[in-house]
């Protein structure tokens, strides 16, 4: 293996490590009162993403853009993996469950998880005052 090839395989992983600890933290930063205004930030930032250059960079109907899906999509490209023609949740839905789920459904769910966390952090935060 040459070192090129060695490091790009080492960035997928932290690119990995990186999208899953956004994932989580979307998810639970709003338990922690330390963490609400950054987790807050993190969300709306996400959801300017999403609904604002979704739908001007993706080219498919999926509702969401992400700057880091993007840059693992195209690095796992360079690499000579295959480069999945949909979101990293579902991505990693798909090789956690070992099926290949439907996207629409996981669009949904994600679409729930996301606006019930992004309605706990606005709660919890504007509490805070």
């Amino acid at each position: 293996m040459n070192l090129w090839r060695l490091g790009g395989e080492i960035l997928n992983i932290i690119l990995h490590g990186i999208h899953l600890a956004i994932v989580v933290f979307s998810i639970t930063g709003w338990l922690f009162a330390r963490a609400r205004a950054v987790h807050l930030l993190l969300l709306l930032a996400t959801l300017v993403y999403w609904y604002g250059f979704g739908p001007i960079l993706r080219k498919k109907g999926w509702f969401g853009h992400c700057l880091i899906t993007d840059l693992q999509w195209e690095l796992k490209k360079r690499l000579g993996h295959d480069v999945p023609a949909y979101g990293y949740i579902k991505y990693m839905t798909d090789h956690v469950s070992g099926r290949d789920t439907d996207e629409k459904i996981v669009d949904r769910v994600t679409k729930w998880v996301f606006f019930s966390s992004l309605a706990a952090s606005t709660i919890f935060f504007l509490m805070s005052f």
